[in-house]
């Protein structure tokens, strides 16, 4: 994650953010698939489908202090999903106590492919992946 420094008046900062990430994930057998429109309503994961994921999000937002010092700005290396949700990720990167405002997580989009020719795009831009040509992981 990159954090700037944008401005600061009464002990306020404000910052913009991107939070560029990449990995792999492993399906949920049994879980809904993650594009749930049209045909793929009540769709379920049929197997221990693996793949990549990859996208950025892009975040404005002030904080009463500023970030903790230190490799990686107090973002850990792996994150999973149970350690906050993306729209809050830039806040991990600040020491306990910081309070928040401001608009938050802004343009955001990720791809997940598989091995066998399946992806979802999931981005602030395409209905949140839920239209039919964002394609889906089954």
């Amino acid at each position: 994650m990159t954090i700037k420094l944008t401005g600061q008046s009464g002990g306020v900062y404000s910052y913009t953010a991107t939070a560029y990430d990449a990995g792999s994930f492993t399906a949920i057998p049994g879980a809904h698939t993650p594009n749930q429109s049209g045909s793929y309503a009540d769709m379920v994961i049929t197997g221990h489908d693996k793949g990549w994921v990859g996208g950025t999000a892009r975040y404005s937002f002030t904080a009463t202090s500023l970030p903790t010092a230190g490799p990686n700005a107090g973002v850990p290396a792996h994150v999973s999903g149970d350690q906050g949700s993306t729209s809050t990720w830039y806040e991990l990167a600040f020491p306990t106590g910081t309070r928040f405002a401001g608009t938050g997580i802004g343009t955001w989009g990720w791809t997940y492919r598989d091995g066998h020719g399946q992806h979802w795009t999931d981005t602030s831009a395409n209905g949140d992946g839920q239209l039919p040509s964002d394609g889906n992981i089954a």
